[in-house]
């Protein structure tokens, strides 16, 4: 493949899971978008309790490596990899998966008690 390709793609798809994690975060204030920020937790969940890890991470870590071979591997996940790369020091992996857990969880369950599983409705 063409490397600007490559690196576009990528490029895409950190973009993406930036789109991800500002649905996760801001979600719950839209109504319009409660499905779509449903089925974001649950699929993040799912992701996050699989042993690959975020599928988003894994495509974007193997496109990038293809352009650099020397790159750091994206060994504690997206959240992880950027807080060490744009600042010094970051919090120990385990306590960011932990804590992003946990928040997945609750706000799952919170919106879930509160407004319904939506997506119950389409079935």
């Amino acid at each position: 493949m063409h490397k600007n390709f490559i690196i576009g793609i990528s490029h895409l798809i950190f973009i993406l899971h930036i789109g991800v994690i500002l649905i996760i975060f801001f979600g719950s204030f839209i109504p319009e978008i409660r499905l779509v920020y449903q089925v974001t937790l649950l699929f993040t969940i799912m992701s996050w309790l699989s042993s690959t890890g975020c599928f988003l991470t894994i495509w974007e870590y193997k496109l990038r490596k293809k352009i650099n071979s020397k790159l750091e591997i994206y060994e504690y996940g997206f959240i992880d990899y950027y807080l060490r790369k744009y600042f010094i020091g970051t919090a120990r992996p385990k306590f960011v998966y932990r804590i992003g857990m946990f928040f997945l969880v609750v706000s799952l369950f919170i919106n879930i008690v509160f407004y319904e599983f939506i997506l119950f409705s389409y079935l």
